[in-house]
């Protein structure tokens, strides 16, 4: 065995833990990061302000050369992804350079991170709105969650392996005693 064998499987070993997840999504904004109420209140000052925030795209407006993603804010867990069911801040503008479809970013969870370029006012609805405005360097679209499959177990369908220990007429309505409280 020669000495660049285990630094060639150390490096393997390395390469298949990798994310996917862009390394300016993962972690934290420089220390200087803005809130979006804060950018709100005093856009003049945070300008220019490196940050990464995330939520649900509600909107999506194509123009000539760029995108405008409209974000409802969602606080971001430890690894960037926007917490789905939290309460949010309020909305903010993400400008992404380039085509997105909005068949594919439509309602779905992204996370952005870039930089601050001020506040404009749009409508929503009836009421006019001051939307936080970010320039898009790095943008990430989190796929859906997938539920469990569906494991069908019953007095026609016996599966000795999984879960270990049951009924073979557990999950039946009829033959089940604990149906619909299963484990």
């Amino acid at each position: 065995m020669s000495r660049t064998t285990p630094l060639l499987l150390a490096a393997l070993l390395l390469a298949g833990c990798a994310s996917d997840i862009p390394l300016a999504i993962r972690e934290p904004a420089p220390a200087p990061s803005a809130t979006l109420s804060a950018v709100r209140a005093t856009p003049e000052e945070l300008s220019g302000r490196g940050v990464r925030w995330g939520g649900n795209v509600v909107a999506v407006r194509n123009r000539q050369s760029s995108t405008e993603l409209e974000l409802v804010a969602r606080p971001l867990q430890s690894e960037g992804q926007p917490h789905a069911s939290a309460e949010s801040e309020g909305r903010f503008l993400a400008r992404v350079d380039g085509f997105l479809d909005p068949a594919i970013y439509n309602g779905h969870l992204v996370t952005v991170a870039g930089r601050v370029v001020g506040v404009e006012q749009h409508p929503v609805g009836e009421y006019d709105y001051r939307f936080p405005v970010v320039q898009v360097q790095t943008l990430y679209l989190w796929p859906e969650r997938q539920l469990p499959r569906y494991r069908p177990v019953g007095p026609w369908y016996y599966d000795p392996f999984w879960p270990p220990l049951r009924s073979p007429y557990y999950g039946d309505p009829f033959w089940d005693p604990f149906y619909p409280y299963w484990w």
